[in-house]
């Protein structure tokens, strides 16, 4: 089954399952996905999922993005990110996820000044193994959807990492085999980070 992964800021809000043929969203509470947001329209845009998944935008005024390109009317591929105002949207086919979707969402925030270091991800597991990924943006976040999510964040001098709870599941995310918490932790390079059965490494160098 298919899910939309809503975020704000980087921060997860809610999962909602893709089981309607046509979903709309908007800022009206008649919507099936409701976005409390004011540069949100009424009547937004839609998801259909038949013949093939596709988003359309609804003749909103500040328009749709799918992968930070404005649309009218696009097909749905798995990890695809939709911007709707200020939250983000993220397509998940569960029938087509891996490993990769680790990785499932990263969100520019205020910056707080310039980076001394820059910092990555390295793939320890799965299929993706062995794959590097550069954090370019000042939050990062990690997990499963719906599973388990932590939050890199980037500083000046460095980064630091803390869980997200997500619902009521219980925090199970380590660093460097300690169970993570709301704190945030600071990163180091080296250091392993599991969430949901994966395994990440964090990769750090000076500028």
């Amino acid at each position: 089954m298919a899910k939309l992964i809503i975020t704000l800021n980087g921060l997860p809000l809610k999962e909602f399952p893709l089981d309607i043929q046509r979903i709309t969203i908007g800022r009206n509470s008649s919507n099936d996905i409701a976005l409390d947001d004011e540069t949100v329209s009424g009547e937004h845009a839609a998801i259909q999922l038949n013949p093939e998944p596709t988003i359309t935008d609804l003749k909103s005024t500040n328009g749709t993005e799918l992968n930070n390109f404005k649309i009218r009317k696009e097909p749905l591929k798995h990890g695809d990110i939709i911007k709707i105002g200020n939250h983000q949207l993220t397509y998940i086919d569960e029938q087509a996820q891996d490993f990769a979707s680790t990785i499932i969402l990263d969100s520019p925030v205020v910056a707080e000044g310039e980076c001394l270091v820059q910092g990555s991800i390295k793939l320890l597991n799965g299929t993706k193994a062995g794959e590097v990924r550069p954090i370019e943006k000042d939050r990062t976040t990690l997990g499963r959807p719906g599973v388990q999510a932590a939050v890199i964040m980037r500083h000046p001098d460095g980064f630091t990492l803390m869980a997200v709870p997500i619902g009521q599941g219980e925090i199970t995310s380590q660093l460097n085999g300690t169970t993570l918490t709301r704190d945030e932790r600071k990163l180091y390079d080296g250091d392993i980070i599991e969430i949901a059965g994966a395994q990440l490494q964090f990769l750090q160098q000076a500028v």
